[in-house]
């Protein structure tokens, strides 16, 4: 399981009942940190963008029940069952799995300069693995699964630097948390931002075979 999903488990959003002008509390019980945080970019462009098949509009409550149930099953044949969320903060997440994270990337920045991100943590599968663009150029790009496959560009943050060295020196240094730390440093939107009325697209990209 991915870490990230822990990470939220019980994040908690206020909702407001205009109404009765009192205040709930929704629980986010199993909306998964998203593969890719995406700046600068309309919901509807992108979606034109990845060519994506839109199958239900969702809002945050019913999202989690959708993307829970299918986060470990096939996906179809050269296609990603994913969610995209709506603008939040000029950044759009999309969730998503089992794709080649590079492929979108160079879809992406053929229509943004701003950044484009990619995270993956799994301590299960000791799979570790980030993206990171921005105006229009991939500045980092790091993969390792036990040992480092992919290492390109500079490190981002001290914990990273650290967790690179550790390759190394066999210092102890917990990925996931490294993963997180590139996140808070390249995007580090806060979920609580999400609301119960945040709409999120539902469907298939696409993807042709490498």
């Amino acid at each position: 399981m991915n870490i990230f999903k822990k990470i939220f488990k019980k994040t908690q959003i206020k909702e407001i009942d205009s109404q009765e002008n009192k205040t709930e509390t929704l629980q986010i019980k199993h909306i998964p940190f998203p593969e890719f945080a995406i700046e600068g970019i309309e919901q509807n462009d992108l979606i034109k963008i990845l060519n994506f098949d839109i199958e239900d509009t969702l809002d945050l409550e019913d999202a989690e029940r959708f993307i829970w149930p299918y986060w470990n099953k096939p996906n179809q044949e050269n296609k990603i069952r994913t969610i995209i969320s709506e603008k939040l903060d000029n950044w759009i997440f999309i969730y998503g799995y089992n794709y080649n994270p590079i492929e979108i990337i160079k879809m992406l920045i053929k229509h943004s300069n701003y950044r484009i991100n990619y995270y993956s943590a799994d301590s299960q599968t000791s799979d570790y693995e980030w993206i990171i663009a921005n105006n229009g150029k991939i500045i980092r790009e790091f993969y390792s699964c036990w040992n480092i496959e992919i290492n390109k560009g500079e490190p981002l943050t001290e914990l990273e630097n650290k967790f690179v060295k550790s390759f190394s020196n066999k210092e102890f240094v917990f990925g996931e948390e490294v993963c997180i730390s590139i996140y808070n440093h390249t995007c580090g939107l806060d979920f609580k931002k999400y609301t119960a009325e945040t709409k999120f697209k539902v469907g298939t990209i696409p993807i042709t075979s490498n």
